[in-house]
């Protein structure tokens, strides 16, 4: 794996575990909003803005370290 692959990949684990896993579950696994919510009991609306802070999060914390996301 590449430098920034690797590192990237420590950045994405900084993230809180609230959103990580979300995050894992839609862009790594690709489930749907509706099947993360089951899983973890929450409703899809409460999937949507974890996915949507996480997102914010994790673009701050790339840009942080001068990495374009």
């Amino acid at each position: 794996l590449g430098d920034v692959y690797k590192r990237q990949v420590q950045l994405f684990a900084r993230l809180p575990d609230t959103y990580r896993a979300v995050l894992e579950m839609k862009l790594v696994l690709g489930w749907s909003t509706a099947e993360i919510a089951r899983r973890l009991g929450l409703t899809e609306s409460a999937v949507n803005t974890r996915l949507s802070r996480g997102r914010a999060l994790l673009r701050k914390i790339f840009e942080e370290e001068g990495i374009e996301p």
